[in-house]
C-alpha cells in the first residue's frame, strides 16, 4: 500500500513512518509538508503512484480538507483520511461531511490503530467507487427552479451517476410514491424543507402513513435549526443538510451515502430473512431427520415382530409417541359390511377416565361414518376436531363417548384391501396435525400393513406346506398300501393257483393209488378254486363299489333271520377252531331293519368271518342292541382274538390297509374287507364302528343299520 502524509510536524511524521516499517512493512508511507506539495506530488502522475492520502487537519497553507476538494476537483481517485489532535464530534463531523473517508484521532494508541483504518479506507473507497459507477434515482421535491437548475449542474459536473428527478410539491411526492411497484420507486428522496403545500415534517408523517414503502429520504433547509434537524430525524429522515456555502459539493456524497446505508439496511434485512428461513430450514431439515429415524427404527421394530400383538403394540407406542395425544386404538375389519373391532388399546398418563375403557366402542359400523369411509376410499387420514359441523351424529357420538376434542384415524391398507384402523383420540385441546405429520402416519401405517401382510401369507405358506406334507405322507402311505396289495395279491392269486396245479397234476398224471385218494385231490383243486372265485369276485365288487356302480335294493327285513344265516354259514369254521359262537337277541318281537338284504348280509358275514379268522382261542359274540330313539340298530360282533393296536384302529376301515400288511403274514386276504363293509354299510344309510383294546384283547366291530318307522315307533 502506499501512502501520501501531509504533516508538517517533523517528529509526528518519523514517528508515524518508524511505527509503519515495523508494524506494517506492506505500508509504503511519502511524507510532505504542506498542500501545495502534495498537489505536485500527486500530480506528477495523475496521483497513480499513491493508494491513499493521509493529511494532518492544520497545515501551513490551509486545512487538510482543502486538499481533499483539490483532488476531487481533478478527479483524482484516491481515498482520503483525516488524522487531527482535536477529538470533539463537530471536527469530526465536519471532516466526514466534507468528504473523507475517515479520520484519526492523536491520541495514546493512534499509531496501533492506524494500519487498520488505513486498509478500512481503501476498502470502503472502492465499494464507493463501485457505488458511483451505478445510476442512483433521485427523486427531488424543490419548487424553485433556480436551485433546482443550479443542483442538476453541479451533479452533472461532480456525480454523473446521479439522475434528479423533479417533483414541485408534497401531493406530487405522495402521488409519486403511493401504490408503485418496488423496482419504480427512487433509491433517495431529497426534500426541500419548504415546499409550497406543506412543510418536510408533514410531509415525511404522511409518506409513513400512506406509502407501503420505506424510501430514504434527506432534507434540505435554508435554516439551521437543531429543532428542525431533530423534528425530521424523528419522522424518518436519513439526514439533514444546510444550505450554506458548498454544500451542493457535499450533496452527492450524502445522496450516495444514504443510498449506501439504505442497500445495506436492505441486504441485512434480506440476510436476516435468509438466516430465518436458514433457522427454519434447519429446523425443518432436523424435524425430518427424526421423523426418517423414527420411520427406520419402526420399520426395524416391526420386521422383527413375530405375532400380531406386537405388531399393534409397536405400532400404537410410536404412533401415540410422535402425535403427543392421550390415547390410541388398533381395530381389524371383523366382516364385509365393514365393522371394525378394536383388538388392541393403550392410553397416556393424561388420558380421561373414558379412554381407559379399552372396551368403549369396541365395534363400530364404518358406514354410520360418512367421512372416515371418504377418507378411507382416497386412501388418506381422516381427522376431526369435535364438533365440527361437518362430521355426521354417529361421529359426534363416538367421540363425545371416547371424551375426545380430537380424532385422527389412520388406514393401513394391504393392496387391495382394508387391512386394518389405528384412531389416535386427544381429550385435550389440541391443534390440528400438519400435512407431513399425516404422511409420516400413514407411512408407519404402511409398514405395520406391509408386516400384517406378510405374517399372514406366512402363515398361508406354513398351512400350504403342512397341507403338502400330509399329502406327501398320504401319497407315501398309499404308495407303501399299493405295494403291500401288488406283493399280496401276487400271493393271495398264486397260492390257490399253485394248490389247484398240484392237485390236477396229480390226477392227470395218474399218481393216485385209489379212487379215493383221487377225489382227494379234487376236491382240494376245488376248495382252491373256491377261494381264487372268492378273491376275483372281491376285487371286482370293490372295483365297481369305487365306481359307484352298487345299485341298492331297500327293503324291510327280519335281522334275526339274517343273523342266523350268516352264523349258519360260518358255523363249520368256527367248530373246525374249536370257537364258542354267541347270539344275543333283545327280548320282545324281531327287529325289522330297512337296508339291503344281500349287501347286510355281505356285510355281516364279512365282520364274522374276520372274527373267526382273528381268533385262535375263545369265542365270537354276536348282539343285537335296537336304539328307537335314534332310529337305528346295532349289530355288536365282538371277538377274543388278536386285536387292533391303538393306532391302527382308524386306519383299519380304509382300503388295502391291513395289521399285517407283508406277504408272509398268518392270514390271507387283501385288506379290502372292512373297507368294502363300511362303504356299503353308508350306501344304506348306516355305519360301521371299530374299536378294540390292544393287542391280544379282541376287537369290537359295530354294524349300526337303520330300523323301519314301525320298529322306531
Amino acid at each position: 500500500m502506499r501512502v501520501l502524509y501531509v504533516e508538517d510536524n517533523a517528529l509526528d511524521a518519523d514517528l508515524t513512518r518508524r511505527h509503519l516499517r515495523k508494524s506494517a512493512p506492506d505500508i509504503t508511507l511519502e511524507v510532505v509538508a504542506t498542500i501545495s506539495e502534495a498537489l505536485l506530488r500527486l500530480r506528477a502522475n495523475a496521483a497513480q503512484d499513491f493508494d491513499l492520502v493521509l493529511t494532518d487537519l492544520n497545515l501551513p497553507d490551509g486545512e487538510g480538507l482543502a486538499l481533499y476538494g483539490q483532488i476531487r476537483a481533478r478527479n483524482w481517485l484516491l481515498p482520503v483520511v483525516v488524522i487531527t489532535g482535536l477529538g470533539d464530534d463537530a471536527t469530526v463531523s465536519s471532516a466526514l461531511r466534507a468528504g473523507a473517508s475517515d479520520y484519526v484521532v492523536k491520541r495514546e494508541d493512534y499509531l496501533e490503530r492506524l494500519p487498520a483504518t488505513l486498509r478500512d479506507a481503501i476498502e470502503r473507497y472502492k465499494d464507493e467507487r463501485e457505488r458511483q459507477g451505478q445510476t442512483l434515482r433521485v427523486l427531488y421535491a424543490e419548487d424553485d427552479n433556480e436551485t433546482f437548475e443550479l443542483t442538476s449542474r453541479q451533479f452533472a459536473r461532480q456525480a454523473p451517476n446521479i439522475r434528479l428527478q423533479r417533483v414541485t410539491s408534497g401531493a406530487d411526492v405522495l402521488m409519486r410514491l403511493t401504490d408503485v411497484e418496488p423496482g419504480d420507486l427512487p433509491d433517495v428522496l431529497l426534500l426541500d424543507y419548504q415546499l409550497p403545500d406543506q412543510n418536510g415534517l408533514d410531509l415525511l408523517r404522511a409518506l409513513r402513513i400512506e406509502t407501503r414503502h420505506h424510501v430514504p429520504a434527506v432534507v434540505i433547509t435554508g435554516f439551521p435549526e437543531e429543532e428542525i434537524a431533530l423534528q425530521v430525524f424523528k419522522f424518518g429522515a436519513n439526514d439533514y443538510l444546510v444550505k450554506s456555502q458548498g454544500y451542493l459539493s457535499r450533496l452527492p456524497r450524502v445522496l450516495e451515502s444514504v443510498a449506501y446505508r439504505a442497500q445495506l439496511q436492505r441486504e441485512q434485512e434480506a440476510l436476516r430473512q435468509s438466516q430465518d428461513q436458514l433457522k427454519t430450514a434447519y429446523a425443518e431439515a432436523r424435524r425430518q431427520l427424526a421423523d426418517q429415524r423414527m420411520l427406520f427404527e419402526t420399520g426395524q421394530a416391526l420386521a422383527s415382530a413375530a405375532t400380531e400383538h406386537e405388531i399393534w403394540q409397536i405400532v400404537c407406542e410410536r404412533m401415540l409417541a410422535y402425535v403427543g395425544a392421550t390415547s390410541i386404538s388398533f381395530g381389524s375389519p371383523i366382516d364385509p359390511e365393514g365393522r371394525i373391532s378394536s383388538c388392541h388399546h393403550i392410553w397416556s398418563p393424561e388420558a380421561g377416565p373414558a379412554e381407559r375403557e379399552p372396551n368403549l366402542g369396541q365395534a363400530f359400523q364404518t358406514a354410520e361414518f360418512p367421512n372416515w369411509a371418504q377418507a378411507f376410499q382416497r386412501r388418506q387420514v381422516f381427522e376431526a376436531v369435535f364438533g365440527q359441523a361437518e362430521l355426521s351424529a354417529s361421529e359426534q357420538a363416538v367421540m363425545a363417548a371416547r371424551g375426545s376434542r380430537r380424532m385422527v384415524a389412520v388406514p393401513l391398507f394391504a393392496p387391495e384391501r382394508l387391512l386394518s384402523v389405528v384412531t389416535i383420540w386427544e381429550s385435550r385441546h389440541a391443534e390440528p396435525l400438519p400435512s407431513q405429520a399425516h404422511q409420516i402416519l400413514l407411512t408407519i401405517g404402511s409398514q405395520a400393513a406391509l408386516k400384517l401382510d406378510n405374517l399372514q401369507l406366512v402363515k398361508r405358506l406354513e398351512r400350504a406346506a403342512h397341507e403338502a406334507t400330509e399329502f406327501a405322507r398320504a401319497a407315501h402311505s398309499a404308495s407303501q398300501l399299493k405295494s403291500e396289495f401288488l406283493a399280496n395279491t401276487s400271493h393271495e392269486l398264486r397260492s390257490p393257483l399253485t394248490a389247484m396245479q398240484g392237485a390236477l397234476s396229480m390226477v392227470l398224471d395218474d399218481m393216485c393209488q385209489s379212487r379215493d385218494e383221487e377225489r382227494h385231490w379234487l376236491s382240494m383243486s376245488y376248495a382252491a378254486s373256491e377261494q381264487l372265485q372268492r378273491f376275483i369276485s372281491e376285487l371286482l365288487d370293490f372295483a365297481q363299489i369305487e365306481a359307484g356302480n352298487v345299485k341298492l335294493d331297500t327293503q324291510a327285513f327280519d335281522l334275526q333271520l339274517l343273523i342266523e344265516e350268516v352264523v349258519a354259514r360260518n358255523k363249520t369254521r368256527a367248530r373246525d377252531k374249536q370257537l364258542a359262537v354267541i347270539v344275543n337277541y333283545p327280548p320282545g318281537p324281531g327287529q325289522q331293519a330297512l337296508v339291503d338284504y344281500t349287501k347286510a348280509r355281505r356285510v355281516l358275514d364279512n365282520l364274522v368271518d374276520n372274527a373267526i379268522k382273528f381268533t385262535d382261542h375263545g369265542h365270537v359274540e354276536i348282539s343285537v342292541e335296537p336304539n328307537a330313539r335314534s332310529g337305528f340298530v346295532d349289530v355288536i360282533v365282538s371277538d377274543s382274538g388278536m386285536g387292533i393296536p391303538v393306532e391302527m384302529q382308524a386306519q383299519v376301515l380304509e382300503p388295502f390297509v391291513q395289521v399285517d400288511g407283508s406277504s408272509t403274514r398268518q392270514h390271507s386276504g387283501f385288506g379290502l374287507g372292512l373297507s368294502m363293509a363300511r362303504r356299503l354299510t353308508e350306501l344304506m344309510g348306516g355305519a360301521l364302528l371299530i374299536s378294540s383294546p390292544g393287542i391280544d384283547r379282541g376287537t369290537n366291530v359295530t354294524l349300526r343299520l337303520p330300523l323301519i318307522p314301525e320298529a322306531q315307533g
